[in-house]
């Protein structure tokens, strides 16, 4: 009898979409001024890893814990990278996760690290987005945006009125949007999911294509987002 054929390992993807959280230690490469021993760093980020496995918000801890600062904000988001993007014993721990595993703490010369693997997920988005006088860094066209959060609450709900009595959404992100998407009709582009943060992914986990958000608020301002097929 012959044996049975050996099944095919999956492939190796090129390309993974990850999170993760780091904690640095005394003489980690790009945090000269810590105090904690990697001891300490180690208890700590184990903490945040036994939270993490019993279903807390991965990119909710790394906004609170991470000391990445170029991704912390943005939930400890990285993207989408290959191998050759990251240090190695980085990319030899994430390469080996599945899709929604976590990492067990892995040590490179900017600390400990906790990696998600995340979906690599492409969604195409269009957007109104409706800002206010308090909004950080708000977009300002030829003249300045001084409409209150109250005003732009409510200039958000009418451009949702517009769309629910069958207004194209690119016409209504003309007339109501602000931003420099908006003379393109809100068009945002192709992402992977996560890429925009945790509020945007939260929004977009619960729309199939062809369907809109209701008005909701980030620090950005008051969006209406349309995933598109």
């Amino acid at each position: 009898m012959s044996a049975e054929p050996a099944e095919a390992p999956e492939p190796v993807p090129d390309t993974i979409a990850l999170r993760h959280i780091l904690l640095s230690f005394t003489g980690s490469a790009t945090r000269s001024n810590i105090s904690r021993s990697k001891a300490e760093a180690e208890r700590e980020l184990s903490a945040i890893r036994a939270r993490a496995v019993a279903g807390e918000d991965f990119a909710e801890l790394a906004k609170e814990s991470s000391e990445d600062m170029g991704s912390r904000r943005r939930g400890g988001w990285l993207g989408a990278a290959s191998q050759e993007a990251y240090v190695p014993a980085f990319s030899e721990a994430a390469w080996q996760l599945q899709v929604g595993d976590i990492s067990p703490i892995v040590e490179t010369e900017f600390g400990l690290h906790l990696i998600k693997r995340e979906a690599l997920e492409q969604v195409h988005l269009q957007q109104i987005l409706v800002q206010h006088a308090d909004v950080p860094g708000v977009w300002r066209s030829d003249k300045d945006l001084n409409r209150s959060r109250a005003e732009a609450k409510g200039r958000a709900d009418a451009a949702l009125q517009a769309l629910d009595a069958g207004a194209p959404f690119s016409q209504v992100a003309k007339e109501y949007s602000d931003g420099p998407m908006a003379p393109y009709g809100g068009d945002l582009g192709e992402f992977l999911t996560g890429e925009l943060g945790p509020a945007f992914d939260q929004q977009v986990d619960a729309l199939e294509p062809g369907q809109r958000s209701a008005v909701f608020e980030t620090e950005a301002g008051f969006h209406i987002l349309e995933r598109l097929p």
